[in-house]
């Protein structure tokens, strides 16, 4: 019988009745008749919905209608998400009380008492770092600093520049004296903080010392991360005025990361000594007074190192503070080509001489080696070791810049690929959307008139990836897979109204957002792309191979060939020094030694 709101074999809810009913089950025995008064009222409806609700595909509850069943599915789903709830209320507890089981209250304990152990540690280790480091390393510092780093790494190119040759220009006449024969990029450097400036601590005097009769004092400077420096220990002097003749050279970067320059008094004593007092300067101060010429001499307050200790009046310390003026031989502006040996001669008693410069060939043959009995002591000739080591540094240099081409051509072929490939993709995609030989693209035939968007570009790029993805369709046959010379067609002959590819677009949109400047494609790029993807493989592995080759061949075996001349050139001497002795042992004249050995040398 058709139920309320239904059609008989229909859906109440209008639903699709092509579903195939339900297998039913097996035909149980037949059951004795009944009389027709005994059928409860209603049964057969109920039955019929049974029926109809099974030939519908829908099951419902014996004795209960289609209506009656919604009302029961929703109380059941409401049963079972609580039913639900409760279970992960209850997995949860048992998580929880399977976590505290496995804890152990005293393992804990020892976790946090070692923790809190090592913290400890770290901290006087870091506290005591002078300590700790010359028990693993046997110095006190660690020589080196920030600004250390980045002149020797930023400045310097890690050290392959000394920019020496800037002292070439510096040496014109038209240059300052004061700044004459310096390094240029060291003397930029020192203005910007990154290089050092040279000052001298001279006309130091300390008094009103801390300390109760004649004492042996010295002063000691620490400047950066150098090793300390120390004045000559005076005589035993009361400590009330103390003078020192020594000119100090402390070098120090004008920055404000530099570390402070301390300057200690000491006792020295029959076992160790002893800090009276201490003071520290900035390098900024101090490079402010050294440039000031009004200022000549300053005196600085110090402090007492023992606080226990009760003063009448601080103690203090008077220094001048200058750039090299004191020393003749003017060693700031001398080329280091370390073949060049200056010395100077004082006249009178003020600090006033000339300085002179000498080959270090003549100047070896001036001054004789002796040991420390007075004996003349037998070294190389100095012209074969300038031939030696001028060898070994050309090797050397040749080989470093063999692996630096190497490296830089390899940098250059990547970034040539990225550029290109990223150049190539754009005109690629523009291809699909555009079509080649006469033919549609991916979307069909397009205006050319009307521009094309990076968004719909994209969205094309992702279309043609689904449709042909994976699949081995040759280049040319399909519109989402044109070939190269579709596409050089495309890069060579752009319509107008399309906007002119660019490189690194999404880097540049990625980094900068829309403030970022992608780089224009130059022309032919598609061109260039073909002919670099032809040849990368060729040059990459010439650039690895010629790399290889300059380090473990050319190297080792020019080398090998140097060291060969050196123990030449050193069989050569001592034979003309065995000849030298024969000549004055057979009573010939010791003069005729050296015209020997410099006729063949000659």
């Amino acid at each position: 019988a058709p139920l309320p709101g239904g059609t008989g074999f229909g859906s109440p809810f209008n639903l699709p009745t092509a579903a195939p009913p339900a297998p039913a089950p097996p035909t149980p025995a037949p059951a004795p008749p009944m009389a027709p008064s005994a059928v409860a009222p209603g049964a057969g409806a109920a039955a019929a919905g049974m029926q109809v609700g099974g030939m519908a595909g829908f099951g419902t509850p014996l004795g209960m209608g289609v209506g009656t069943y919604g009302s029961y599915g929703m109380a059941s789903s409401s049963s079972s998400s609580s039913e639900n709830s409760a279970d992960e209320a209850a997995s949860t507890i048992d998580q929880a009380l399977s976590i505290a089981a496995t804890l152990n209250p005293l393992a804990i304990c020892q976790e946090l008492v070692v923790s809190f152990v090592i913290v400890i540690v770290l901290l006087m280790m870091w506290k005591h770092q002078d300590r700790v480091l010359m028990v693993l390393t046997g110095d006190d510092r660690i020589h080196g600093t920030f600004g250390d780093f980045t002149w020797w790494g930023c400045c310097r190119c890690c050290g392959l520049c000394n920019w020496n040759w800037t002292r070439c220009f510096m040496s014109l006449p038209c240059c300052p004296s004061s700044i004459r024969g310096t390094n240029a990029v060291k003397l930029l450097g020192a203005a910007v903080g990154v290089a050092t400036h040279t000052i001298e601590l001279s006309n130091i005097v300390i008094g009103d010392l801390p300390y109760r009769g004649n004492g042996t004092f010295y002063i000691t400077v620490e400047c950066a991360a150098n090793p300390p420096m120390r004045t000559s220990v005076s005589e035993p002097k009361p400590p009330k005025v103390v003078h020192f003749p020594e000119v100090m050279t402390v070098r120090m970067r004008e920055s404000p990361l530099e570390n402070a320059v301390k300057i200690s008094v000491c006792e020295l004593d029959v076992v160790g000594s002893t800090e009276l007092c201490e003071l520290r300067l900035t390098p900024v101060n101090m490079v402010a007074w050294a440039r000031d010429p009004e200022i000549s001499v300053k005196r600085f307050a110090m402090q007492v190192c023992d606080r226990n200790r009760n003063t009448v009046t601080p103690p203090w310390i008077a220094m001048e503070f200058q750039f090299p003026i004191n020393d003749i031989r003017q060693l700031e502006s001398l080329h280091n080509d370390t073949w060049t040996v200056r010395t100077a001669t004082w006249t009178g008693n003020d600090a006033v001489g000339t300085y002179q410069d000498k080959d270090i060939v003549d100047f070896k043959h001036e001054y004789a080696l002796v040991d420390t009995g007075g004996n003349l002591v037998q070294e190389p000739d100095e012209s074969d070791i300038r031939t030696v080591t001028t060898c070994r540094i050309c090797v050397r240099r040749s080989t470093r810049l063999t692996g630096c081409c190497s490296v830089l051509v390899v940098i250059l072929v990547f970034f040539a690929r990225a550029y290109f490939s990223s150049c190539y993709g754009h005109f690629y995609a523009l291809t699909q959307v555009l079509g080649a030989d006469g033919k549609d693209g991916a979307t069909g035939k397009w205006n050319e008139s009307k521009p094309i968007s990076y968004a719909y570009l994209n969205a094309i790029e992702n279309k043609c990836e689904e449709q042909v993805g994976g699949m081995e369709i040759e280049d040319g046959t399909h519109p989402c897979r044109p070939s190269l010379r579709q596409v050089n067609m495309t890069c060579e002959h752009l319509p107008a109204a399309q906007k002119e590819p660019v490189a690194f677009r999404r880097v540049a949109e990625a980094l900068l957002g829309e403030a970022g400047t992608p780089l224009t494609c130059i022309p032919h790029v598609c061109t260039y792309y073909s002919m670099l993807e032809e040849h990368e493989t060729g040059i990459l592995v010439g650039s690895v191979m010629l790399l290889i080759f300059s380090l473990f061949v050319v190297g080792p075996l020019l080398n090998h060939m140097v060291e060969l001349y050196r123990r030449e050139r050193i069989h050569l001497h001592n034979s003309l020094v065995q000849k030298m002795r024969m000549v004055t042992m057979a009573g010939g004249s010791s003069d005729q030694a050296p015209l020997i050995t410099n006729k063949n040398r000659r």
